[in-house]
């Protein structure tokens, strides 16, 4: 579906404009020369899936946490033209300082794929 369509047929329900990842999607909107004007804007993730999951509206979220609504058939994943661009997060640390311990074993855990269901 393309998404001057999208916007047009449907009450988006988005995260609030401040949020990093509804920058991402005004910038990408923009881009495409489509507007959004969200019915609600929502500050976190796991209500606007509720929401969404209520038919109050179509909403954005990252796949990962909506796969099993999307696998049982209580979410629909709407493929759009063009497609959303995939994001890409790198670790990063100050050279210059240690990790505590905390960060040490997350660093590592991510080094050797300890979170592969996010891949």
């Amino acid at each position: 579906m393309k998404f001057n369509d999208l916007t047009k047929l449907s009450s988006l329900i988005l995260l609030e404009k401040h949020n990093i990842s509804r920058m991402y999607l005004d910038s990408f909107f923009k881009i495409n020369s489509v507007e959004l004007n969200p019915i609600m804007e929502i500050d976190n993730m796991d209500l606007l899936i509720e929401l969404t999951k209520l038919n109050l509206g179509v909403s954005c979220t990252i796949e990962e946490f909506v796969s099993k609504e999307v696998k049982t058939g209580a979410l629909v994943k709407i493929d759009s033209l063009p497609p959303l661009p995939k994001r890409h997060i790198i670790m990063i640390s100050n050279k210059n300082f240690s990790l505590s311990l905390a960060a040490q074993s997350f660093w590592d855990c991510l080094s050797n794929n300890c979170f592969n269901f996010l891949i």
